[in-house]
């Protein structure tokens, strides 16, 4: 990249005055995307520091709507859901499994009961749904995934971070967790601390696990709602049983079945209780509502039975936009399955139970469970952006944080409020004053749109920009070496500032500014101001195709012929479309080019590789001056004689794009690097001409002193026969001694009128 701030921002300004002549589709591209910032604006969950996880064994969701709005005053408290919180009645069970066991281990997994492509890593396997056997985990190899030593749980993510946790559950077999994560007589718990945030947690993830069997959940939610006064547990996972249990004995939509729903809702009022009325709750928690799965007739084992596998998903308190849809809040990243089964690879996913855990954990301001994959990029929102401002180890901004930790509360500023962090979904801005520019972003995570008004480097895990937005302010340089991805069809490169690319991003426009890097646009790129690939020198690579516009300027720049190394590379594996200019310029650091010194000597660069070409730059200059072409061929290919005999060429082939630099053999007038009967004959062409019109190695004045004379012939025929270009064709020698003859015969034409003059 150009390391001239004042060069590159004059070149900047220069071209974004250019900008303003784009064409009318342009214009709309522009609109498009503010559209997009628009919708974008609807996506963002909080954080807070209590989630009650609330699994409803068995609730089926269409009969629950119908009891909701039939009986409003009975089913008040899941109506309290629909109104005061984001919710869903169309979210999906795990696609191989509409069982407890199997999907409430999808739940706190975040991963797929079964392998459902050629990964056989990502799932958890655990297919039984009977009381487990004492010594029976979710690890072990017969029980669960052979291919993964441990499943990891939203209790190891949660309590390795310092946070409280708890299990309180009505089925027995819900031990399999506690013997899953908690050491017991015959199971060693959990595996070590793998964050170490506040020293060594342990290996009881599960700080209070109560499981206890029966028809209701009365007693169970009684103990919680006391421990829950006192302990304010951080992550709780609560489990009700009515629903599941009835419709197994009376049926699902039986009249006994629902009075079941309806004491599930008398719990629910108990819970909104419980926060309403605690001080240290009360604004502070968020309650994530989901089932296993629904019920038909007297069972739910069909897979295919849209009345199994359609399962409520509610999100209730801190956060949580009111009144507002799960799917309408996601338009880019859920779509809705309407009464499809939906699989794992489907591109876009429906909201599924699994993704609660992860769900529950960003709302905690914790990142997903590793090795899940359902919601694993936490981008599942609940509500409206905010602005935040990071502030790093500024003192000006509250207490300094460390500079570098994206989980560093301190490192914050959120709505005008110093030392607040990050939420999910935050419109991001990197602000001036910090001293640390590499900011490590400590797993996934999810903005809205990223402002750099300083130097910063981002790394370390992957970065959705649900907008797509980007911008650079002037003269500052944003790196990004991580995946960055966005629902947004596209990527929107604005400020004046430079976008460095070192890891991944998909399709691209360059609105403004620079892009430059050693990453892969793993879609299209689209150049309306400035692209220099590599970063003094490197490879930029686009998997799709590129398309330069008339005002748009591609920089190379150049020490040495090694590409990627000493010069930069565009590699374009679709179609290259060119136009506007092409900009090359020597390197000031990192090594020096200079032209060739040797008669002869011939430097090649290609610095376009493209699965093929369309259309030529407009403009070529080198280091800032203009190449006027002194040969010009069909296809856009052109020579440009700089003086005393180098050239610089632009040569557009079918899949490359190459720039050489020629310093010619005297007679290589036409410095094509051969001496043929082309350069002959347009020497004699200007052997007539008068003396001091000379000086021009293009009319064969090839020894500099002002003329073309039978020195310049002479030295031309001596290098005929030293010929580099093999396809040039070699007269015979009778056709050199005529040309030798006719130098002669002119010679002494001009001797004599000299004379007689």
């Amino acid at each position: 990249m150009i390391r001239d701030l004042d060069k590159q921002q004059e070149v900047n300004h220069h071209y974004l005055a250019k900008r303003d002549r784009r064409s009318i589709v342009w214009a709309w591209c522009l609109i498009i995307a503010s559209l997009w910032v628009y919708l974008a604006g609807t996506l963002q969950a909080g954080v807070v520091n209590h989630v009650i996880h609330v699994s409803v064994d068995g609730l089926h969701a269409s009969q629950l709507f119908n009891l909701m709005y039939s009986k409003p005053q009975v089913y008040d408290n899941f109506k309290r859901f629909v109104d005061e919180g984001t919710t869903t009645f169309n979210a999906r069970t795990d696609v191989t499994h509409t069982t407890t066991l199997p999907n409430h281990t999808s739940i706190i997994t975040g991963r797929p009961v079964s392998q459902f492509n050629e990964d056989d890593t990502l799932h958890h396997g655990y297919t039984r749904n009977g009381w487990p056997d004492s010594t029976w985990t979710l690890h072990d190899n017969d029980d669960g995934n052979p291919n993964v030593d441990y499943i990891a749980s939203t209790f190891d993510v949660a309590h390795d971070y310092g946070l409280s946790t708890a299990m309180f559950a009505n089925k027995t077999k819900f031990v399999i967790y506690e013997q899953s994560y908690n050491a017991t007589e015959s199971t060693p718990g959990g595996r070590d601390d793998q964050y170490l945030e506040n020293g060594d947690q342990g290996t009881d993830k599960i700080d209070r696990s109560y499981t206890v069997g029966g028809s209701t959940s009365t007693n169970m939610l009684d103990e919680y709602v006391m421990e829950m006064e006192a302990n304010h547990y951080n992550y709780t996972l609560l489990h009700f049983v009515e629903p599941d249990h009835y419709g197994h004995r009376f049926g699902w939509g039986t009249p006994v079945w629902n009075a079941s729903v309806s004491l599930v809702d008398d719990h629910l009022g108990m819970l909104f209780d419980l926060v309403d009325n605690n001080s240290t709750l009360n604004g502070n928690t968020a309650i994530v509502l989901t089932s296993d799965h629904g019920g038909e007739g007297f069972g739910h084992s069909s897979i295919s039975d849209p009345d199994n596998f359609t399962v409520p998903f509610f999100v209730w308190g801190a956060g949580a936009t009111p009144g507002s849809d799960l799917y309408a809040l996601n338009p880019f990243t859920r779509a809705s399955p309407g009464i499809s089964w939906a699989e794992y690879s489907d591109s876009l996913q429906p909201i599924r139970n699994g993704g609660s855990g992860n769900l529950a954990l960003s709302l905690l301001g914790l990142p997903a469970i590793d090795g899940s994959l359902i919601n694993a990029a936490q981008d599942l929102v609940i509500n409206f952006p905010e602005n935040a401002n990071w502030d790093g180890d500024d003192p000006n901004f509250g207490s300094p944080g460390d500079g570098q930790s994206w989980n560093d509360a301190n490192n914050w500023s959120r709505k005008g409020t110093s030392d607040k962090p990050f939420h999910v979904g935050d419109r991001v801005t990197f602000r001036t004053g910090s001293s640390q520019s590499m900011i490590d972003l400590e797993g996934n995570r999810l903005v809205t749109s990223l402002v750099f008004e300083d130097d910063y480097r981002l790394s370390g895990g992957t970065l959705t920009v649900n907008s797509g937005n980007i911008q650079v302010n002037d003269t500052v340089v944003a790196t990004i070496d991580t995946d960055l991805v966005s629902p947004s069809p596209f990527f929107f490169k604005n400020g004046l500032g430079t976008l460095q690319i070192d890891g991944t991003a998909r399709n691209m426009y360059v609105v403004e500014g620079v892009l430059s890097g050693n990453g892969v646009i793993s879609g299209t790129l689209h150049n309306y101001h400035i692209v220099n690939p590599g970063s003094s020198a490197g490879v930029l690579v686009v998997d799709g195709s590129y398309s330069q516009q008339a005002d748009a300027l591609l920089q190379i720049e150049l020490s040495g012929t090694t590409p990627g190394v000493e010069h930069d590379q565009l590699v374009v594996n679709g179609v290259a479309s060119l136009a506007g200019t092409l900009a090359v310029s020597t390197m000031t650091s990192g090594g020096t080019y200079t032209d060739p010194v040797v008669r002869g000597q011939e430097d090649s660069f290609i610095i376009i590789t493209t699965g093929f070409r369309s259309g030529v730059f407009s403009t070529v200059t080198f280091d800032g001056v203009e190449l006027i072409p002194t040969s010009l061929e069909p296809n856009g290919s052109f020579r440009s004689h700089q003086s005393a005999g180098l050239f610089r060429e632009i040569i557009f082939g079918a899949n490359t794009v190459e720039l050489r630099h020629l310093l010619a053999m005297p007679g290589d007038v036409d410095g094509d690097n051969d001496v043929d009967t082309v350069d002959l004959t347009q020497m004699f062409v200007n052997f007539t001409g008068d003396r001091g019109s000379g000086k021009i190695w293009t009319t064969g004045d090839n020894d500099g002193d002002n003329d073309t004379d039978t020195r310049d012939l002479t030295m031309a025929i001596i290098n005929f026969t030293g010929a580099r270009n093999a396809a040039a064709a070699v007269p015979e020698p009778s056709s050199l001694l005529l040309l030798v003859l006719a130098a002669g015969c002119l010679a002494a034409t001009r001797g004599r009128s000299c004379r007689n003059g």
